[in-house]
Formats: C-alpha cells, structure tokens, sequence
C-alpha cells in the first residue's frame, strides 16, 4: 500500500521529494534559519525577480550571491523532521518517511473519529478509512516527503474539532479546527480555500439569520490573514531575492481545446493512480443510488449548513483546478490537494445524514472489496510508483548514493560547488554528494556554455549520459577540462 520508511528518496516524483527532503538537510545547515530555506540547487529552476539577467530558461541564471535559498510554502514539516534528525544525530530520509506515516495515521484516527462522532457507526468509519488507504496516490504519498500529505492529515484532525464544534458548539473546538486548518494552508496553498469556505458559510448564515457570528468570521479572517501574510513574504522577499525551486504561478489551460487535452491527459494518465476499480465501482454505485432514490432522500436541517459549507468548497477547489490545470496531467500529488479530501468529506456527510445503507449487512460483499481494492492497489503500486531501475532518474539516484564518502576522501571541501551536467534532478544527486552546487537540466550547446562561465569548483558528469548528451552538444569540453576523478558511474573534471 506504501513505500517503506526504510526507502531512500526513490520512485515516482523523487525529484520533488528530494527537493522538500534537502530543504531539511538545510536547516541543519544554515542553523535553522527558518525564513531562509534553502536546498542543495544554488541555480534556482525560477529565477529571482530581481535578477541581473532576466531569463524565462529554467535554471538559467547564476544568482548574485548564491546560497541556494528558496521561496517555498511555510516549511514547518521540513523543519520539525530537521529538529529530529538533529537530535537523533542522524541525515536519513527514514525520519522524514517516519515522521509523515505517523502524522498521516493521527490523520486517518482522527478521520475515524469524525466519522464516528458523525453517525455513531463503526462500520460506516472503517469502510472509509480503507477507502482512503487503498487509494494508491494517498498510500504512496503518506510515506513520502510532499506537504501534500501532511496538510491532508492536519485537515482530517481539523475535520474532527469542526465537526465537535458543530455538534456541541464548544467555541474551543473551532478554534483548534481553524489552527489545523491554518497550517494545512501554510504548508500547501490550495487549502486556503477551507479558510474561505468557511468565512462564505458563516458570512451568509449571519447574513441569512440576522446573527453576527463574530467569532467565527474573526478566526477565520485571522487565518486567511496569516495564510496570505507568509504568501507575501514569500513572493516579495524570498522569490523576488532568490528565486524558488518550486512552482509558484498558475497554470490554466489557454484554450477550450487545451482544456480538453488536459483533461484528457489527466484521465488516461493519472486517473488510474488515484483510486482503484474497486473505488470508482464503489463510487459508481453510490452515484447510481442517490439518483434512484433522489425523491426520498432529505436532508436533515442540522446537516445543512456542512452541505452548504463542503459546496462552497468544492466550487473553490473546481476553479483552483482550473488555475492549475496543466499539472494534473503529470503531477498525481495534485489530487491530494484538491478533489481528494473533498471527495472523503462528502462521503462522510453522506454516511452521517443516509440511514438506508445498511454496512452491517453487506458484510461479505465488502470483504471482497477490500480483498479486491487491496490486490489492484499493489498493482497499481507496481507499476505507476516503484521506482524503475533502467530510468535517469533512479540511475541518478545510484551513481551518487554514499557519493559524499568519495569526495570526502579526495578532500573535495564540504563548501565546494560543484557544477552537475546533465542533472536529471539536481537535489537528489547533490543529497547523495552532501554538498551544494549548480545544476544543468537540459544540456543543450547554450546552456552548457553559459553554465560552464559560471564560478564553481568542480565539474561533474555522469557517465551513461556524457557522450550522448554533453560530449555531442559541446565537443570542446575535453578541450577546456581535465579529469579529476572516474569510476564507473560519475566523473569530475577540473577546469582548464
């Protein structure tokens, strides 16, 4: 269902997890400096805004002072596992792997619970905690090093204070649910829209019954303040000054017909991933019998106001696809972010307030679901996540795995920069040398001339990509650069 906490940073998008991976090797460097994150990339893939040269190439623009500083969402789980690599004294992604499985399954407890407190049925509970956990994307990601996990089980706590709060009025509880809310925000963007959702719901309600709900509309500006103070800082302090390794700007569709081919893409390449058969069977039949019984079934009065709130959620998250709508194509992980809780939340409303669904009764019919679910999510797992062994990526990973030890030894300085050719993702090879440098992604003649006018130490290729990708498109390398060091997967040169 998931990768082990024992995995190195590998498989599907480890070139993302290695980027958040490295932000927590850099607190340990920079001595937990937090509003200055920083990875092992000196050449941010965005280029600063104040930037000598402006260039719209990614990865194009040596910064004025590189230190590999980096706009990024509010880190604060990047920090806490730096806070305990510290102290165990140890650099291993095991901790970070560690520290999201335990915070996803406080997530799913407190997701049970909500369930629970909703409709005082613990079948009802079980049966979509093993939804959520044997959705593929959602079980790869728990153990990963995404925010997109970690927001997603500070919400699914948050879930449960709101819904106490709902229940009991306890003012305490919303207050905890909007702190939860806050950081799920903070950590990744797209969760401002809960904030908003519920400062529409109790704007309109007080509007509607002529009460202040001043509370509520307070703890919620509060949060969407704080949420949108961090985004300013971010925009004009740290990508104005040092760029970002991260996406930070929309990405719509430009066109009907672009519309149509990503979600299309996003269809025939991720949909599979997201959920299994047996999920979309489920849902199918869900669909099927709210329509068949769509005459009989009432909502109850009480449970108005959360339908209203997930509705006005759900047509937020719609249009932060749309903004976004080129990534789903190729970054799964977006779903998390998204239409994901929004689908758990309302199957939790539907099982609260629906009293026809007998789970009791249905008990041989979801044991085989869950069998079938189970077997289809390793499937999935094996052939949309491990990560495969011919690919740039996973060889990237292995020709520089314990590479710090070689260096070490040639008394490469741990300050060195190193100039990476050819990078197929600049972290994780830099994670595995332990120190910082520059990065060329795509080695075209342009853009390994202008990287090789660049202030750096040393020089380093891979070799099952030197020939064909950096000897053909500049075959004057050899002529301006001396060999270091070789063996079998990388070598470094010196320049001339």
């Amino acid at each position: 269902m998931a990768p082990r906490t024992t995995d190195p940073v590998q498989g599907r998008h480890a070139w993302a997890m290695a980027d958040h991976f490295a932000l927590s090797l850099g607190f340990l460097d920079n001595g937990f400096d937090f509003f200055h994150p920083q990875t092992y990339c000196l050449n941010p893939q965005f280029a600063p805004e104040k930037a000598r040269k402006k260039s719209t190439a990614y990865w194009s623009v040596f910064p004025k002072s590189p230190k590999g500083i980096t706009a990024v969402d509010f880190p604060i789980h990047a920090y806490i596992v730096a806070g305990l690599m510290k102290l165990l004294d140890t650099r291993s992604p095991a901790i970070y792997r560690m520290y999201m499985l335990l915070l996803s399954l406080v997530g799913l407890f407190y997701l049970f619970k909500t369930i629970l407190l909703a409709t005082r049925s613990f079948a009802k509970g079980l049966f979509v905690i093993l939804f959520v956990l044997l959705a593929p994307t959602y079980g790869y990601y728990a153990v990963g090093f995404l925010p997109s996990a970690a927001a997603l089980a500070l919400l699914f706590i948050a879930a449960y204070h709101f819904t106490n709060y709902l229940k009991t009025n306890r003012f305490q509880s919303y207050l905890f649910a909007l702190l939860l809310i806050t950081l799920a925000a903070l950590t990744r963007l797209p969760f401002l829209i809960y904030l908003l959702g519920l400062f529409c719901s109790y704007g309109f309600k007080a509007v509607w019954q002529k009460k202040g709900f001043v509370k509520e509309l307070v703890g919620a500006s509060i949060g969407i303040g704080a949420v949108l103070l961090y985004f300013v800082y971010n925009k004009v302090v740290l990508s104005a000054n040092y760029g970002s390794n991260f996406l930070n700007y929309p990405l719509p569709p430009t066109s009907l017909k672009d519309f149509s081919e990503v979600l299309c893409g996003t269809l025939y390449y991720e949909s599979w991933r997201y959920l299994t058969l047996v999920h979309y069977l489920f849902l199918g039949l869900l669909v099927v019998f709210v329509l068949k019984n769509r005459v009989q079934i009432s909502i109850p009065q009480k449970h108005q106001f959360a339908i209203g709130f997930l509705g006005i959620v759900t047509l937020g998250m719609s249009c932060y696809a749309l903004l976004m709508g080129r990534q789903f194509v190729a970054h799964d992980y977006y779903i998390l972010d998204t239409f994901f809780p929004i689908l758990v939340f309302w199957l939790v409303s539907f099982a609260s307030w629906e009293k026809k669904v007998k789970l009791q009764n249905r008990k041989k019919q979801l044991l085989l679901m869950g069998v079938l679910a189970f077997a289809l999510n390793r499937l999935v797992f094996a052939y949309g996540y491990e990560a495969r062994e011919t690919s740039p990526l996973e060889k990237t990973r292995r020709n520089f795995e314990n590479s710090h030890e070689i260096l070490d030894s040639l008394q490469v300085s741990k300050h060195a920069k190193m100039l990476l050719l050819d990078a197929y993702s600049p972290n994780l090879a830099f994670i595995g040398m332990q120190r910082s440098g520059f990065c060329v992604m795509q080695p075209s003649s342009e853009n390994l001339q202008r990287a090789l006018s660049w202030q750096y130490d040393y020089i380093v290729t891979q070799n099952f990509s030197y020939r064909e990708k950096v000897l053909q498109n500049c075959p004057e390398f050899e002529e301006g650069t001396t060999v270091y060091f070789s063996n079998d997967k990388f070598t470094i040169h010196l320049k001339k």
